[in-house]
This record gives C-alpha cells, sequence and structure tokens, in this order.
C-alpha cells in the first residue's frame, strides 16, 4: 500500500497505524500527487490519497493511474464529507471513497474492496 498526504505528520501517522494492521503492508508515502506518480514502486496494488492536494488532487491522481497503473486500487480520503467530493472520488475511478479519521471504516475498505482476487 502507498499512501499520499500533504500533511506530513498525519501521513506518518497513519503510516505507523495502518502497517499494524494484520494484512496491510505501507511501502511508501508522497506528499503530493506529483511525487506519488513518480515514485510509486511496481508492487504496489492499493494507493489511499488524500483528495485535497496542493498541485494535483487527488481525483487526478487517481485519474493518471487509472491509465498508468491500472492494476492499482486507488481509495480516496477527504476531510470533508459529502457526495459530490465521494462522487468526484469515484467517478475518476476510485474503489471507495472514506471520510478522514474513520479509521475503522479505512481499515475495513482496505481489507473489503482491496483485497487481492
Amino acid at each position: 500500500m502507498f499512501l499520499v498526504d500533504d500533511h506530513r505528520w498525519l501521513l506518518d501517522t497513519l503510516a505507523h497505524v495502518l502497517s499494524l494492521e494484520d494484512g496491510i503492508e505501507v511501502c511508501g508515502t508522497a506528499t503530493s500527487g506529483e511525487e506519488a506518480i513518480e515514485t510509486l514502486p511496481d508492487h504496489v496494488d492499493v494507493l489511499l490519497t488524500d483528495m485535497r492536494l496542493p498541485g494535483m488532487s487527488g481525483a487526478d491522481v487517481v485519474r493518471a493511474l487509472a491509465t498508468r497503473r491500472p492494476d492499482v486500487a486507488c481509495v480516496v480520503v477527504s476531510a470533508k464529507p459529502g457526495d459530490e467530493v465521494r462522487a468526484e472520488a469515484l467517478d475518476a475511478g476510485a474503489v471507495a471513497y472514506v471520510v478522514k479519521g474513520d479509521l475503522p471504516a479505512l481499515v475495513h475498505t482496505i481489507h473489503t474492496c482491496c483485497a487481492p482476487a
């Protein structure tokens, strides 16, 4: 799993917490969409991105990966709940949208929507 968020402290905390979960391995992080696209390892199967990033948005990252790395399942998180943000994420090609801060929902989403076939 690869994580993208422009708040480094949140990114590091989330990486640590998720790495403690059974079946989840965090193999990298990025603080921007551009950095994520450039540094995403070949073996990554799940990318978690914040929707609101400087420069490239989370939806932009999802769209870019849909053409470059269609094998990567993208999950979008946002502190802003609502149907509009959720629709934007899913329309971009994300497999799921989770409200930022809902760790149980995020872990459940990773295990159910992003489990290897």
